[in-house]
């Protein structure tokens, strides 16, 4: 499925093959917030578990991306779907197209850091965090573990064959 603009009736996703790169379509605007943080197409596609064969079609516009796909894109660069789509970043009508993905969930800091680190996906990271969560919830002790003060790496040896 391509992404499409209803109101203007043009593809997102899309440019003239022969043309260079452009921040006017998804896969410019991919490219340059995959610049902006000085990421390698590799550290991409890993964050968000798609190829980097993929995700250079996409960046070069030879390829749409459909929208599951774009939605982990954007979650691993921390932009919002709006962003990549239109351009238009933030929240709440920021003026400085500052590209923010909004906090429709908080991973405790800790996971964030070990998976950045270990160079986790996007899904794997989020997989760790409700596996956790699931675990807290059966606990038939009453001790809870807090998300904070879990050791994340010795977590993700042990379950890491289940994922």
């Amino acid at each position: 499925m391509k992404l499409s603009s209803m109101a203007e009736g043009r593809d997102l996703g899309t440019v003239n093959r022969g043309s260079s790169y452009q921040e006017d379509c998804v896969g410019g605007r991919i490219r340059k917030r995959r610049r902006e943080l000085k990421w390698s197409a590799r550290q991409l596609g890993k964050r968000a578990g798609i190829s980097t064969s993929f995700l250079s079609d996409i960046e070069n516009s030879k390829r749409g991306i459909g929208a599951n796909k774009l939605l982990d894109v954007a979650r691993a660069m921390n932009v919002s779907l709006d962003y990549l789509m239109t351009g238009n970043g933030g929240e709440g009508g920021d003026q400085d197209n500052t590209p923010q993905l909004s906090n429709q969930l908080q991973l405790p800091s800790s996971l964030t850091s070990f998976a950045r680190n270990a160079d986790l996906s996007f899904k794997i990271t989020i997989l760790l965090y409700q596996l956790q969560q699931t675990l807290n919830r059966y606990k038939k002790d009453g001790n809870l573990i807090d998300p904070e003060q879990m050791d994340w790496q010795m977590f993700y040896e042990a379950v890491k064959k289940f994922l």
